[in-house]
């Protein structure tokens, strides 16, 4: 495949007058589904990746079958109605299964936008969400989340808490790491005790919040 500069000089052309693009120049958005952005990403190295570049071009193997994920979702929850939970109320899962539901209702599976927006909404109902947003709040990201190459394409293969924590909590990205398709980081390699992950952006700390999509 031709890097950039190989399809500037093939494809672009240059017209003679002080270097400017010739009119039949390659648009942006044409050379960026032209070239893989993350061709030299090897297995095994860590990247920050742009959480916006994710929800809105990164698939995940959970995305594929979010509709079904968020219909036992609420089957899950409506089982627990009528039985004695210290932790929730009846009243509490009744909300969170409304949650759900309205969520099935504004899902759009032509978005990926949308499919993520769906469901990280329900990854932050997981009863450990709050300890992985404190976590991050308090030592920043400590493990990667991971991506893999599946049909030519990278996906988003593990830590969707993480990636619903880094967006209440205000971060501009993501630490991730190349693994083969079907694994995920491993965990002897990435302690809780080890130092956070350094990335470029340090988002403000203080309370969760839910910015635009």
């Amino acid at each position: 495949m031709p890097n950039t500069a190989q399809l500037r000089r093939q494809d672009v052309g240059l017209a003679g007058n002080g270097g400017q693009f010739a009119a039949h120049a390659l648009s942006a958005a044409e050379v960026s589904l032209t070239v893989d952005p993350y061709a030299d990403w090897s297995e095994g190295e860590v990247r920050e990746i742009a959480v916006a570049d994710i929800l809105d071009q990164w698939e995940g193997g959970d995305l594929h079958l979010v509709r079904e994920y968020l219909n036992a979702k609420a089957g899950d929850l409506a089982d627990q109605l009528g039985y004695q939970d210290d932790e929730y109320s009846e009243d509490e899962i009744r909300e969170e299964i409304s949650l759900v539901e309205a969520t099935i209702a504004n899902l759009d599976m032509t978005s990926t936008r949308s499919k993520w927006e769906a469901l990280l909404t329900v990854k932050r109902l997981d009863p450990h969400y709050e300890e992985v947003l404190r976590s991050i709040r308090e030592l920043g990201f400590v493990r990667p989340a991971a991506a893999a190459r599946s049909g030519g394409n990278v996906e988003f293969s593990d830590g969707n808490h993480r990636l619903a924590a880094a967006i209440d909590l205000g971060r501009d990205g993501i630490p991730i790491e190349m693994v083969p398709y079907g694994q995920r980081v491993m965990r002897d390699h990435w302690l809780t005790e080890a130092d956070p992950i350094p990335l470029s952006n340090t988002a403000p700390d203080g309370e969760a919040h839910h910015p635009e999509w």
